[in-house]
């Protein structure tokens, strides 16, 4: 924990690109865009475990059987020619953040420690203390509006080390039992 904690804080980022015509009509006729509701996470109580969670859950992500480390590598794999049984369709992970359950998750996450020993073991750490730390991430997000303080009950913190590691195991263990392969970016 870090010596003078901080709680976090919600951001705003304006989704601007999306049509015009879907923005939010404001007090006074004014439009703006949809927004995302960040949790920024820096210097709070579970930024420390949530990057070391990060760390640890990082050889994981590269054994998922369709692990894609960038964009670049993606657009390489795909086909050059169009297929006419195969459509590509492309979905940011990021906006599965906030239906994450936190119970789907650890199982998730759980599974595939389980189906991976070799990789704990160059760890140094066991199962069961990666999953009681994963539980303190999602358990542990006190975050503040204005005044009032907020601890997040279901989903995970965009703003968060570890929440794209979560999200896209958690996704991929959902996806791999229901047959859509999941193409994933570590970075």
């Amino acid at each position: 924990v870090p010596k003078r904690p901080v709680t976090g804080y919600v951001f705003t980022l304006f989704k601007d690109h999306k049509d015009p015509s879907e923005w939010i009509l404001w007090e006074g006729g004014v439009r703006i865009p949809k927004a995302r509701l960040i949790i920024a996470a820096t210097g709070t109580v579970s930024e420390r475990a949530a990057q070391l969670l990060n760390t640890l859950l990082q050889p994981l992500l590269e054994r998922m059987a369709h692990f894609i480390p960038d964009s670049a590598s993606a657009r390489k794999s795909l086909p050059r020619e169009p297929h006419e049984h195969i459509t590509f369709m492309a979905l940011d992970v990021k906006d599965m953040y906030p239906s994450i359950d936190h119970a789907m998750a650890t199982d998730a996450i759980t599974l595939s420690l389980q189906e991976n020993p070799d990789v704990m073991e160059d760890t140094g750490y066991s199962i069961e203390q990666i999953t009681v730390l994963l539980q303190y991430v999602l358990t542990h997000t006190y975050f503040r509006v204005d005044k009032i303080f907020y601890l997040l009950i279901k989903g995970i913190a965009m703003g968060g080390p570890a929440g794209k590691s979560i999200a896209v195991l958690t996704v991929d263990r959902v996806h791999t039992h229901i047959g859509i392969i999941t193409l994933s970016s570590a970075t």
